[in-house]
C-alpha cells in the first residue's frame, strides 16, 4: 500500500501543466468560469495633477480598491475587476485621454487546475496520515518524508491559488500623466506633397516665436477664436490665448491638385509616420465640417510637455487653405470649443 501511494505521489508531480490532476466539480467551475484579470493603461492629460490624483484615489477607495504606486507622473492602481470598466471611464472624464490600452486574461483554466491539484494532494495526504497511524517503526520515516514533501506541495499550491484569486479579484490600471515615449515627432518633411511637409508642431512654434512667414504663403484673413489676441503679421492670420495656445490660418500656393478626401488620407499617413498620435490611442481620423473643411486632431510629446496639434484644411484652386492650432494638452482643452467654432466660421468655398 505504501509503495502504491508513493508511486501515485510521484506520478502527480509529472502532471502536465495544462491537465488538472482531478477534474473540478461543478461548484468549483461556477466559481472560476468568469475569473479574469484586466491590465489597462491610460495616458491622462490634466491641468492640476495632484487634485485629479486625489479624486481618483478617493473614488478608488470608495469602490474597494487601493493604489500600489503614486508619483507626480504616475499612478498604479488595483481596481476590483467587476468595476474596472466603469472606473476607467470615470478617470477618462477627468481630463483628456491621450492614450488607452485594455487587455483581459482569463484565469478560469488556471484556477480550475489549481483547485484540482490541491484537492488530489489533500486527499493523498489524508491517506498518508491513515498509513502513518498503522505504520511500523521501520516505515515511519519513509511516510513522514512523504508527508512533509506533500505538505510543502500543498502550501505551494495554496499560495498559487491565492495569488490567482487575488488577480481575479483586483485588476491593474496604470495611469500616466504624460506620454512615456518622449521622442518628438520628426520635424523634416518626408512627403512627396510639398504642403504636407509644412505641417509640423515644432515649425509652428518656432515661426510664432521668430515672426517668420514662409514665402509660399498667400494672404488669408480668417476668423480667430474667441478670447485670442491677434498678431500683426502680413499674409497670415495668427492669434494666441493668454496661456500660450497658438492659432494660425494660411493659404499655401500649390500646383499639386487632388480632392479633399485624398488629401485627408495623405495627411493622416504623413502625421502618423512623423510620430503624431490620435486621441484615446485611436488612429488619426479626419472629420468633415459643414463648411467643407477637413479637421484632423493629433497629440505629440514636445519637450517635457504633451501638446494637442490640430490641422484643418480645404483645397482650393492652386492653393490649400490651412488652419493649425497647438498648445499643451490641458490648456488646449480649455480653448478647443472656441478654436472649433473659428474653424467652422471660415466661409464656404
Amino acid at each position: 500500500m505504501l509503495y502504491v501511494l508513493v508511486c501515485l505521489a510521484f506520478a502527480q508531480d509529472l502532471d502536465a501543466p495544462n491537465t488538472p490532476a482531478v477534474a473540478p466539480n461543478n461548484e468549483i467551475l461556477s466559481e472560476t468560469e468568469a475569473a479574469q484579470h484586466i491590465t489597462a493603461s491610460l495616458v491622462l492629460k490634466v491641468e492640476k495633477r495632484e487634485i485629479i490624483a486625489a479624486q481618483i484615489i478617493k473614488k478608488l477607495e470608495e469602490i474597494g480598491g487601493y493604489y500600489s504606486l503614486r508619483t507626480d507622473q504616475r499612478l498604479q492602481l488595483r481596481v476590483p475587476t467587476e468595476k474596472m470598466e466603469t472606473f476607467t471611464e470615470f478617470c477618462s472624464q477627468l481630463g483628456v485621454a491621450a492614450g488607452r490600452t485594455f487587455q483581459s486574461q482569463s484565469l478560469s483554466q488556471e484556477l480550475s487546475e489549481l483547485h484540482g491539484k490541491l484537492k488530489s494532494r489533500e486527499e493523498l495526504l489524508d491517506k498518508y496520515f491513515q498509513i502513518l497511524e498503522s505504520s511500523k517503526a521501520d516505515s515511519v520515516t519513509v511516510v513522514e518524508k512523504e508527508v512533509i514533501r506533500l505538505i510543502s506541495a500543498i502550501e505551494n499550491l495554496k499560495a498559487q491559488k491565492d495569488n490567482a484569486s487575488l488577480r481575479a479579484q483586483f485588476s491593474h490600471l496604470d495611469i500616466a500623466f504624460q506620454f512615456r515615449d518622449r521622442r518628438q515627432p520628426v520635424a523634416d518633411g518626408s512627403s512627396e506633397f510639398d504642403w504636407l511637409n509644412t505641417l509640423n508642431l515644432s515649425e509652428l512654434l518656432e515661426q510664432f516665436q521668430d515672426d517668420i512667414v514662409p514665402g509660399h504663403v498667400r494672404t488669408l484673413k480668417a476668423p480667430i477664436p474667441a478670447g485670442f489676441a491677434q498678431y500683426k503679421v502680413k499674409r497670415e492670420t495668427r492669434a494666441a490665448s493668454f496661456d500660450q495656445v497658438l492659432y494660425r490660418a494660411r493659404k499655401y500656393r500649390s500646383d499639386q491638385r487632388a480632392d479633399d478626401a485624398f488629401w485627408a488620407e495623405a495627411v493622416q499617413h504623413r502625421m502618423k509616420q512623423a510620430g503624431y498620435f490620435g486621441y484615446k490611442n485611436a488612429d488619426l481620423q479626419s472629420t468633415v465640417l459643414e463648411n467643407g473643411v477637413q479637421l484632423i486632431q493629433t497629440l505629440a510629446p514636445y519637450g517635457q510637455e504633451d501638446y494637442s496639434y490640430w490641422i484643418a484644411f480645404r483645397s482650393e484652386k492652386n492653393a490649400i487653405t490651412i488652419i493649425e492650432a497647438a498648445g499643451e494638452v490641458s490648456r488646449f482643452e480649455g480653448h478647443k470649443d472656441s478654436i472649433l467654432q473659428a474653424i467652422k466660421s471660415l466661409p464656404s468655398r
